[in-house]
């Protein structure tokens, strides 16, 4: 660790420090059997539909009249997500 930590710390400074505080975390991951890792590496679903969202407006930049017609946007986004959402389950 300390290592990489040496060779990465100037160019990823946040994600050198964010390993260095939660390493331990991240190897969780390995607990579980190889056949669920796809499943569950994809486990928080709410932070990837905000992704998502950022990912579209950034396309408009500030094309956006005022702040109402952004919250449409966004609204409009989160409804078609919600409507449109694979119905799998992730639970076995």
């Amino acid at each position: 660790m300390k290592q990489f930590a040496r060779k990465w710390y100037v160019a990823e400074e946040k994600a050198v420090n964010s390993l260095r505080f939660n390493f331990e975390k991240t190897l969780t991951y390995f607990d579980w059997p190889p056949d669920t890792w796809k499943k569950i590496r994809t486990t928080n679903i709410l932070e990837r539909e905000f992704r998502e969202v950022r990912r579209r407006i950034k396309v408009f930049d500030n094309s956006f009249n005022d702040q109402n017609s952004l919250l449409r946007y966004g609204n409009s986004i989160f409804d078609n997500l919600n409507n449109h959402y694979p119905a799998k389950s992730y639970t076995h």
